[in-house]
C-alpha cells in the first residue's frame, strides 16, 4: 500500500473509532447519564481538532510553502477538516434510538451504519483527491518531507509511534491486532 493509502485508511479508522466510541454504554439509558457519551465525544472531537491543527501547522512549517502553494494548502487542509454530516446529527439520532424498541433500534442502527459508511467513503475520497492535488503542487523536496511526516503521523495513529493511542497495551499477535 502507498503511504497515501495508509494515511487515508488511518483517517478512516480514526473516524470509525470515534463513531464506535459514541455508542451509548450498555445498560445505561441516555437520560440516566446526560454527560455520556455525546459530551465525551464532543470533548474528544475538540481535542482531536486541536491536535490536527497543531500537526498541520507543524507540517506547513516543515514544508516551507511558497506563496504560490498557499491556495493548494488551503484546499488540502479544508478537505481534512471537513467532518461527516452525521456527526452533527449524532445527538438527535441518539435520542431517536433511545425511544425505539430493541428490534426497531437494531434496524435503525443498521440503516444509519450504511448511511454513515457511505458518507465516510465519500469524505475519504474527497480527502484523498485533495491530498493528491496538494501533492502535485509541491516540489520534489517538499514531497519527501510530506511523505516522511504523513507516514510518521499515521504510525502514531496506529499505536506504533510516539503519538500512538495504545500506550503499550495494544499487541499484534500472529498478524492480527
Amino acid at each position: 500500500m502507498t503511504r497515501l493509502t495508509h494515511s487515508l485508511l488511518g483517517l478512516l479508522l480514526a473516524s470509525a473509532s470515534l463513531l464506535a466510541a459514541a455508542q451509548p454504554a450498555q445498560g445505561t439509558p441516555p437520560a440516566a447519564n446526560p454527560t455520556a457519551p455525546h459530551s465525551r465525544m464532543a470533548e474528544r472531537m475538540e481535542r482531536m481538532q486541536a491536535g490536527q491543527s497543531k500537526r498541520l501547522q507543524g507540517l506547513k512549517a516543515k514544508l516551507q510553502l511558497t506563496p504560490e502553494q498557499e491556495s493548494a494548502w488551503s484546499s488540502y487542509t479544508a478537505a481534512l477538516q471537513t467532518r461527516p454530516a452525521h456527526w452533527a446529527e449524532h445527538e438527535q439520532q441518539h435520542q431517536e434510538l433511545s425511544r425505539l424498541s430493541t428490534p426497531e433500534r437494531i434496524e435503525r442502527m443498521k440503516s444509519l451504519r450504511t448511511q454513515h459508511q457511505s458518507e465516510m467513503n465519500a469524505l475519504m475520497d474527497r480527502r484523498g483527491e485533495a491530498t493528491k492535488n496538494f501533492y502535485a503542487a509541491i516540489n520534489p523536496e517538499q514531497k519527501k518531507v510530506f511523505d516522511r511526516e504523513t507516514a510518521r503521523m499515521m504510525a502514531g495513529r496506529h499505536g506504533h509511534g510516539p503519538a500512538g493511542h495504545h500506550d503499550g497495551h495494544h499487541r499484534h499477535e500472529g498478524g492480527r491486532s
